[in-house]
């Protein structure tokens, strides 16, 4: 089976998956790993995921958004050799 016939596929029975009761979820649930091969943990995450949903990269948001306030800040940051930010927070005031 291509990787695009198991996309089809997976579309095909998302949808009847999800409204399904659990009863009927398993069997075809068991009917998914059987055509696609796929392990049953794996296949529960692919059935329940949510294609439309944007995926963000983890970590933090940025702090700064202001180009000009980060632009100000990197020019502070080479003038003191790169110090780390505890030490560049002590300094921005003599600066």
């Amino acid at each position: 089976m291509t990787i695009q016939s198991k996309r089809d596929y997976l579309k095909a029975i998302r949808i009847r998956y999800r409204t399904a009761p659990k009863d009927t979820k398993s069997t075809i649930l068991d009917e998914f790993c059987t055509i696609c091969g796929y392990n049953r943990k794996y296949a529960i995450r692919r059935l329940n995921k949510n294609p439309k949903k944007l995926q963000r990269k983890p970590g933090p948001y940025p702090t700064y958004q202001d180009t000009a306030l980060l632009q100000s800040l990197k020019r502070i940051w080479f003038a003191t050799d790169q110090m780390c930010s505890k030490k560049l927070q002590a300094a921005i005031p003599l600066l």
